[in-house]
């Protein structure tokens, strides 16, 4: 019997959806970066840190990038900071871009990496706050756009209703009447 791997399932709902790997990355970026502040927090370094995303296999494509993280500093000798500045300029997402450049910058000028992880975690929190009230929105407008179709339609059906009914009632009104005058004469 076929067992279902949830991560497998999404990802393969999304691929057939036909969503792009760069919006896969902005989806699982804010959940990555929770774990990449935690762990800064926690001192753990930052090859360690993409060491550990290898094994989150509920993020499928941020798992995806640590292993070729981890592949190129272990099999062709890159450090971590190299490697991030590479993928920061090869991605398709601007979130990630921003994510990985700022994180490097972060460690190379010496500031707190904590910090900076605390305000990109707000700064993508906000950003998806504001995409799913864009989104609410539009689906607003689509139901009431529904809801006005489905009132016009009910009109409509009734109006036909009323005059077929009325139209009806007159034909055998008509008809009654010609019968009965037709009985009176006869």
């Amino acid at each position: 019997m076929a067992s279902f791997n949830i991560a497998t399932g999404i990802r393969r709902f999304f691929d057939l959806l036909g969503i792009k790997e760069s919006s896969q990355i902005e989806r699982e970026l804010p959940f990555a970066a929770i774990m990449f502040t935690v762990m800064a927090a926690s001192g753990v370094t930052l090859y360690e840190g993409w060491k550990k995303m290898r094994s989150i296999h509920l993020l499928p494509t941020i798992q995806k990038e640590a292993k070729d993280v981890v592949r190129q500093v272990e099999v062709l000798g890159y450090d971590t900071l190299t490697v991030m500045y590479k993928k920061a300029d090869e991605t398709k997402s601007r979130q990630y871009r921003d994510f990985l450049a700022g994180y490097v910058s972060a460690v190379k000028s010496g500031g707190n990496l904590v910090s900076f992880l605390n305000s990109k975690l707000r700064s993508i929190f906000e950003a998806r706050k504001a995409a799913a009230t864009r989104s609410i929105e539009k689906l607003g407008t689509l139901v009431e756009i529904y809801s006005v179709m489905l009132i016009v339609t009910l009109c409509i059906y009734l109006l036909f209703v009323v005059v077929y009914s009325t139209s009806f009632a007159l034909e055998i009104g008509a008809a009654l009447h010609g019968s009965c005058t037709r009985h009176a004469e006869g």
